[in-house]
């Protein structure tokens, strides 16, 4: 196997398909009381989750350094490497990769910005990894993965919108009305940026039940592959229903199941579900 995938630690896929698909990881930094921590690593969802709440204030985040990418990308010498990293809009850590290739003109590197995030990025590099392993050429790869980019898709709903109105992701006008007004709202990623969608009421199980099957309703229009079910910190026990949810339209040749980063769980915080699948 000639080509190497690499990703960033907020891809979420799990460590068996990492390991499964020969999948590389370059990891992100949380920061906690001036410490700084190597998120999943040093560190765990529920620990951010619980300082956070203390303090009434996000973590401060991290890309990897240029140094880690170095360090990482130097592992492959004998390899073609493809980096498929979190959107540039939201984090510096394939501007920071990119400072890394070009100092190993060497190695023959691509760095793609999946222009999406946690299952998003998933995607894309899970189908990467699968290619990879069929001794697909760099190239091809390269130009296959590009192709996915406008077609990956990933919507998540919080139970809150307490985290992403302290990470300034949700307006303060935006938190109070969708509180004053007992609102749930489901955020999509579009161009790499979090954008509010539909707009729910009611019993946050309910609505959450309700917001999965809104979004298989045209399912037709999905690729029948494979679709990720994810979740930051599951409090309220709701993964198993939703993953039927998904089970009962008997289309997804795979549904994995993956919970979010450190990094994610920091900014959408505990109870946070999302799809991501791939449009036609």
């Amino acid at each position: 196997m000639r080509v190497k995938i690499i990703t960033d630690s907020t891809c979420d896929l799990p460590k068996e398909m990492l390991e499964k698909y020969d999948i590389d990881i370059v990891t992100l930094y949380i920061v906690l009381d001036e410490k700084t921590y190597k998120e999943r690593i040093e560190i765990n969802q529920r620990e951010v989750i619980d300082w956070s709440n203390k303090h009434n204030k996000p973590p401060k985040t991290g890309a990897p350094t240029i140094s880690d990418f170095v360090e990482v990308f130097g592992k492959y010498k004998d390899r073609e490497i493809i980096f498929i990293g979190t959107s540039g809009e939201t984090s510096a850590t394939c501007q920071a990769g990119r400072v890394a290739a070009g100092m190993l003109p060497e190695q023959k590197i691509e760095i793609i910005d999946g222009r999406s995030l946690t299952c998003g990025t998933a995607l894309m590099v899970y189908e990467a990894g699968k290619m990879a392993q069929t001794d697909m050429s760099f190239d091809s790869i390269v130009g296959k993965v590009n192709e996915m980019i406008p077609k990956a898709f990933i919507t998540f709903m919080p139970e809150k919108l307490d985290f992403l109105r302290r990470g300034g992701r949700c307006t303060s006008l935006q938190y109070y009305a969708a509180n004053s007004l007992k609102i749930k709202m489901e955020i999509i990623a579009k161009d790499g940026f979090l954008v509010p969608s539909k707009k729910y009421r009611g019993s946050f199980k309910k609505v959450v039940n309700k917001y999965f099957e809104d979004r298989l309703e045209n399912i037709d229009e999905i690729d029948p592959g494979v679709i990720f079910v994810g979740y930051t910190v599951d409090d309220i026990d709701l993964v198993p229903t939703l993953i039927n949810i998904v089970k009962s339209k008997n289309y997804f040749t795979e549904i994995i199941v993956i919970q979010a980063s450190c990094i994610v769980t920091a900014h959408s915080g505990p109870n946070t579900y999302s799809l991501a699948y791939m449009k036609k």
